[in-house]
């Protein structure tokens, strides 16, 4: 390669050496500035992901979905619709869903009713955090609801939903 002196005296790169610097820095660089965010119209999670939520194994990802899947807006609707109190329902799926791989998530001021993709993946949530589940829904209640009410909504669950 040839170098060149400027007129005070540095060394001064050659145009190749110029053409593979603009090659291997300028250009990844200006071509990483023009992507698309492939985060953009997404909404990240508000709440922090709880210590201990694990992703859902890969058996549970490839589990099919049988018939015998609930929606957990179901259940709260079909809750509603035989006269148990389930007021401001909220849709945290997008909170929750992320880092513990469930399907949706409703919660209301009397309980919280979550799906899963299948019943194995709502067993191992569900028995991991001592948690009540029936097929692939998990079912959890505030610690001030009396044990006595916390029965009664989970006997219709089942009871509901055979």
């Amino acid at each position: 390669m040839s170098e060149r002196r400027s007129a005070t005296g540095r060394l001064r790169p050659s145009r190749v050496m110029t053409a593979v610097f603009l090659t291997m820095i300028v250009v990844p660089l200006l071509a990483a500035c023009g992507a698309p965010d492939r985060g953009a119209g997404t909404a990240a999670p508000s709440a922090p992901a709880a210590i201990g939520d694990a992703p859902p194994t890969a058996d549970e990802l490839s589990a099919p979905k049988t018939d015998a899947s609930l929606p957990a807006h179901a259940v709260v609707e079909r809750l509603a619709q035989n006269g148990y109190s389930v007021p401001n329902a909220l849709d945290v799926t997008a909170q929750l869903c992320p880092s513990s791989g469930c399907a949706q998530s409703i919660v209301t001021d009397t309980l919280r009713v979550t799906s899963f993709p299948s019943p194995q993946a709502a067993q191992r949530y569900a028995r991991e955090r001592g948690m009540r589940y029936w097929r692939n829904v998990v079912v959890t209640f505030p610690p001030v609801m009396p044990t006595t009410e916390q029965d009664k909504y989970w006997s219709a669950i089942v009871r509901l939903f055979p």
